[in-house]
């Protein structure tokens, strides 16, 4: 295709713009994970998009008038026009005698001295080898000039971390009897810039640097400053669902707080299983780094989540882990009623979800009074404290998974509720709110349905979303289906009411 294209008029023109286009296609196919179908509405979008992007504009057909900045490495073989080496008065050369030294021995080759009898020796070998390739460099970095090659002098006095500018190769070749004076170094380089073909300029600032001025002060004792906490308080955030959660309106009520992650302890009648947020980690790292479909199999070899409880330093037996795995794998998600089928996790197809997809919300300035109003009629949802937000929401959704063309989004919670019966839904519902999680499964709805609305062309809510399960994995169990499942499809009006106040902020309008 090229070579055809090369003979064409503004054929680098025209070479560029593929290779442009190509970069472009590849970084959405691996960003977004597109199929090849995927990829052709992709691009059919953008031809029909007129907005502009950064990435997209028309690149340069060639960098030949460019300024290039290379290593000296690099640059071997190559051949510039005008060449600047504005650093060859640094030495990067190691300290003598501090470490083991490599260096090559004419007797017995390559050597690796730990501190032998001829350590000195052979330190001494390694700094000349040092040396040798700094001055190779300096000869490759100014002989790739065609025209003119410009070198700086500056004198560095040596230190615990710097080397003397004397002992450069820079340094080396002007003055090879070593250090000299200002004096000295100036009648030597106006030498140089009179010979041929060479010239010398002294760089000298406008205005001489100034002393540091001594001033008076007060012989009373220092104090530091106190400061309010309104004067460091900002709208602009970047934060998650947690950090968000801390100004949720916690009800007086105590069963509220079943399900709290804090503790630590191993919990009865959980078989040695701990609580508290660590584990919970843990249950979500083996659900992301093993297949739904091994962890539902009975060939799964428990011993390789071993290395994972290490990782988070337990000493738990991985029988029960997997078996916690197992169940949460295998328990159907929803109860079967006349012709619904039923479906776990360990039957969904592995090409058809996503784990862990990161994201990124951004907030325009809105009051959480706003998204109270929005969500005031969800039961799991706990009202937010009064503030006005702007910035941006990070987080990761769990599982994003189609089955039979319908999108869902899962959330895992390894909280213990308690007794079986705060598994059954009315109980998750109290426990949906306490954590505020209705809060989070609105937000993560939002997300997706943006999400899907840009990456498929004939998205329909009605159609394609299929709603959101939480998982409260403790409960779970293939001989009870849906316990311990949380399952809700948020109301479209709704949800695009929300989409309109995180856009525009403020207050939201219905239409």
């Amino acid at each position: 295709v090229f070579l055809h294209l090369s003979k064409m008029v503004q054929a680098e023109r025209r070479i560029t713009n593929i290779q442009h286009l190509v970069e472009l296609v590849q970084q959405q196919q691996v960003q977004r994970r597109l199929s090849g179908a995927q990829t052709l509405v992709w691009f059919q979008q953008r031809l029909q998009d007129s907005a502009a992007v950064e990435e997209a504009e028309l690149r340069l057909e060639s960098d030949r008038e460019a300024v290039n900045v290379v290593t000296m490495h690099s640059a071997k073989g190559l051949e510039y026009e005008i060449v600047f080496c504005p650093f060859l008065f640094r030495s990067t050369i190691g300290r003598l005698g501090e470490g083991p030294v490599s260096c090559f021995d004419p007797a017995r080759g390559r050597i690796f001295d730990l501190g032998s009898a001829d350590y000195a020796r052979h330190a001494q070998m390694a700094l000349q080898e040092e040396v040798d390739e700094e001055m190779r460099l300096a000869y490759v970095a100014v002989t790739r000039a065609r025209l003119r090659a410009y070198l700086i002098w500056a004198e560095l006095k040596k230190g615990t971390r710097v080397a003397s500018s004397f002992d450069s190769p820079l340094g080396r070749l002007l003055f090879p009897d070593g250090e000299c004076s200002f004096a000295q170094q100036q009648d030597l380089l106006l030498k140089r810039g009179s010979e041929q073909h060479c010239q010398y300029l002294l760089m000298e600032t406008d205005q001489p640097a100034l002393p540091y001025a001594i001033t008076e002060t007060s012989a009373g004792p220092l104090k530091a400053r106190e400061y309010a906490k309104t004067r460091l308080w900002t709208n602009r955030i970047r934060t998650s669902f947690s950090g968000l959660t801390t100004l949720s309106k916690q009800p007086a009520d105590e069963h509220f707080r079943a399900g709290d992650e804090h503790q630590s302890e191993s919990i009865p009648g959980e078989g040695g299983l701990p609580g508290g947020v660590r584990f919970g980690n843990l249950i979500h790292d083996a659900l992301e780094m093993f297949s739904f479909e091994d962890l539902g199999s009975n060939r799964f070899d428990a011993g390789q989540l071993r290395p994972l409880i290490r990782r988070y330093h337990y000493e738990i037996d991985p029988e029960l882990i997997h078996t916690l795995l197992y169940r949460t794998v295998t328990t159907s998600l929803v109860e079967a009623r006349g012709g619904d089928t039923s479906f776990s996790l360990s039957l969904l197809d592995q090409s058809q979800m996503v784990k862990e997809m990161e994201f990124s919300l951004h907030l325009d300035p809105l009051s959480t009074s706003a998204v109270n109003r929005v969500l005031a009629q969800e039961s799991t949802v706990a009202p937010l404290e009064q503030r006005n937000i702007e910035g941006y929401l990070n987080g990761f959704i769990d599982l994003i998974f189609c089955y039979q063309g319908h999108y869902y989004v899962v959330d895992y919670k390894t909280n213990y509720l308690g007794s079986a019966g705060a598994y059954r839904p009315e109980g998750l519902v109290t426990a949906m709110q306490a954590h505020n999680y209705g809060l989070q499964y609105w937000l993560y709805s939002l997300v997706v349905h943006r999400f899907l609305q840009n990456w498929r062309s004939d998205y329909c809510y009605d159609l394609h979303f299929g709603g959101v399960f939480y998982l409260f994995v403790r409960g779970m169990h293939p001989e009870q289906p849906a316990r311990g499942v949380f399952f809700a499809r948020p109301e479209e009006a709704v949800l695009i009411e929300l989409d309109k106040l995180f856009d525009s902020g403020g207050e939201a309008t219905n239409d």
